[in-house]
């Protein structure tokens, strides 16, 4: 396979309605989840070259 690929995003949002944050909140964080995965494949990706 090609490696890493990121999260499993409905796991994330079934934690963010467990977590019972609310729309808005839940959005918030799922964002700043999204920009943490990113960097980490970035980082990642960097590290295999």
């Amino acid at each position: 396979m090609g490696g890493a690929t990121g999260l499993a995003y409905e796991g994330v949002e079934a934690c963010l309605r467990l977590k019972g944050l609310g729309r808005k909140k839940s959005i918030q964080v799922f964002e700043q989840i999204q920009a943490m995965e990113q960097v980490t494949l970035e980082e990642w990706a960097r590290k295999k070259r």
